[in-house]
């Protein structure tokens, strides 16, 4: 009876504190959060009320809210139109190139990283790479001119160099568009992104690499078996963050 009775004892769990409580115990975290929330608020939910301009007439005299509505009209008048599909297709390869293919770089890079043991050269890596991430798109345009321009340009003087045609202009074929488009936003965000994982990776047990190192599991095992797993979650959520990243552009 006495171990039927320790049997069915329930598991201890933890009072919950009241909503107030932790206000008043946890406050410097809830205000340190402040911030971020106002700016969300402030950036990114208080604009959407300008949404309503695509369902309206809008006049500059009645403002958004007094502008009469139209409902579909001008949703109609573009899917009408000639050049819609054409529109709605490089957009989309757009958003995948954003979204899909230069996903797994940043994971990769971090991965590299992560296997550094020299911390001094690891730190630079880092900066050199998350660098681009803070410049402006006007000075990545300018550079982008300045490396692709024909006859004058970097590039175009290699391949003169190289004995080819150095006179082609890059920047106005359209076959090379999606070709530069992938590599200016792989380099201006691969290293940015690539901190997430490399805080992920961070919080893996260690003891899953000694044990592994006992059982003579290589780099690219441990990686696999240990890192990858350990920062699934992460991945699994920043590529929905970058999918739904997709649809206002769609």
């Amino acid at each position: 009876m006495q171990a039927a009775g320790v049997g069915k004892q329930k598991k201890y769990k933890p009072a919950k504190q009241p909503l107030r409580k932790r206000l008043i115990r946890y406050w410097p975290l809830y205000v340190m959060l402040l911030p971020c929330i106002i700016y969300y608020i402030l950036i990114c939910y208080v604009p959407m009320a300008g949404s309503v301009l695509a369902f309206k007439d809008y006049s500059f005299k009645k403002g958004i809210w007094g502008s009469p509505w139209v409902g579909l009209r001008y949703f109609k008048t573009f899917f009408s139109s000639y050049d819609a599909p054409r529109l709605v297709k490089n957009t989309l390869s757009v958003g995948v190139i954003k979204c899909i293919l230069e996903f797994p770089f940043a994971i990769i890079l971090a991965l590299m990283l992560n296997e550094l043991r020299s911390m001094k050269f690891k730190k630079v890596s880092q900066t050199v790479t998350y660098l681009p991430h803070f410049l402006s798109s006007v000075i990545i345009v300018t550079m982008l001119q300045r490396i692709l321009a024909p006859n004058t340009g970097v590039l175009n003087q290699a391949i003169s160099a190289l004995g080819g045609d150095g006179g082609t202009f890059f920047l106005m074929d359209a076959k090379y568009f999606f070709r530069i488009l992938f590599s200016m936003d792989l380099w201006r965000n691969i290293g940015w992104d690539s901190i997430i994982y490399l805080a992920a990776i961070s919080s893996v047990d260690t003891s899953l690499y000694e044990a592994a190192d006992m059982d003579g599991c290589g780099k690219l095992k441990k990686m696999w078996h240990i890192t990858l797993p350990g920062i699934r979650g992460t991945i699994g959520l920043l590529f929905i963050m970058g999918v739904g990243d997709c649809f206002p552009l769609v």
